[in-house]
């Protein structure tokens, strides 16, 4: 029962550890208001509008919303897909100039966390009644 009581709070932990970046993101909308500098790093989460590849820079370009956007060096996702991802505020330069531009470094994944949670979480609850039943039959 024990054991049981220890998996169901690993589990609720594990759980909320793995939904943290889809709480904590922010939406793509709002980041336009928000005075970024060189070096920021920002999760952001939100439906991909639009997908352009660059092939001078080898990379693609994700909008989010008309006035956010981010590029990446991988092809990280599709129309329609909504996705967390994290962010750094760097300068590029188009030829027109250094531009600020989000550049992505990684995205978030946090559903095998949430499941592996769960799972804990639902073995430490039959361990729990396993313990409980065991515990009526030898008194």
């Amino acid at each position: 029962m024990i054991v049981g009581v220890i998996l169901l709070i690993v589990g609720i932990l594990i759980a909320i550890v793995g939904a943290l970046p889809m709480v904590t993101a922010e939406k793509a909308e709002d980041l336009k208001d928000k005075d970024l500098e060189d070096g920021d790093t920002v999760t952001i989460t939100g439906e991909i509008t639009n997908k352009t590849e660059i092939p001078i820079l080898d990379a693609y370009m994700f909008e989010m919303d008309e006035e956010v956007g981010f590029i990446s060096s991988e092809d990280i996702g599709n129309e329609g897909d909504n996705i967390i991802v994290n962010c750094e505020v760097t300068k590029m330069d188009f030829g027109l100039g250094e531009q600020q531009v989000l550049e992505a470094k990684s995205v978030v994944n946090p559903w095998p966390f949430i499941i592996i949670g769960i799972i804990l979480l639902i073995i430490g609850i039959l361990l729990m009644i396993v313990g409980m039943v065991k515990r009526k039959k030898s008194r």
